[in-house]
């Protein structure tokens, strides 16, 4: 499973009954109680990694440049690993440049 890599300890899930075949007993939550902060988290990664924006299902994009942005995601965002300035890049400026 490609999750096996973050080494998560639990997964917190709803009650869809395919979740308990898939997932290691001990360390399956079902619940709503404690998925809010993991439903703002998934937003948030829908509004920054552009590849997991609704263009993507018409789109193929591979694999690896998924995991690729989910893993700067988390560097980046989750983790804060980056310095405090970098954590809001500025909107590029529409003015056109002239070229002598």
């Amino acid at each position: 499973m490609r999750l096996e890599l973050w080494r998560p300890r639990l997964y917190c899930t709803d009650d869809y009954t395919v979740y308990d075949t898939v997932l290691p007993i001990g360390r399956h939550y079902v619940g709503k109680d404690e998925s809010v902060r993991l439903e703002r988290n998934n937003g948030h990664q829908r509004h920054w990694v552009a590849s997991c924006r609704r263009r993507s299902i018409v789109v193929s994009r591979p694999s690896a440049m998924i995991d690729r942005g989910m893993a700067l995601f988390a560097h980046l965002h989750v983790n804060r690993g980056a310095k405090p300035e970098m954590q809001r890049l500025p909107i590029a400026q529409k003015k056109r440049i002239k070229i002598a």
